[in-house]
């Protein structure tokens, strides 16, 4: 997986709008992420653009992406973070990126 992230890293804009696909993978890992029991399972994958990918790999593809998410994206997340955090309306994915991958690293 790490060849895929690799190849992908060198392609992503510093900064800005990405396609829908890597948009698209961030929900998808955060449901993966909910639903994860860490102690007796794999990591789970999500898809994008053709490939299978770590969850943990998704909130790096989107971290300098300046797109917003939407309010329902954001109140999913917001119940993940700490009490206290929260993940405001107008939110973009590279903040909402930054709160999923400090989640996924506390557990």
């Amino acid at each position: 997986m790490c060849e895929f992230h690799e190849e992908t890293r060198d392609t992503l804009p510093v900064a800005g709008h990405l396609s829908g696909d890597y948009r698209d993978a961030f929900p998808g890992a955060i449901d993966a992420f909910e639903q994860w029991d860490e102690s007796s399972q794999p990591e789970p994958e999500v898809e994008l653009n053709g490939r299978f990918v770590p969850i943990t790999l998704v909130p790096g593809l989107l971290w300098n992406s300046t797109d917003i998410m939407p309010r329902a994206l954001c109140e999913q997340l917001e119940k993940l973070l700490p009490p206290g955090e929260l993940c405001e309306q107008g939110s973009t994915y590279a903040q909402g990126a930054r709160c999923i991958k400090s989640v996924m690293q506390k557990q």
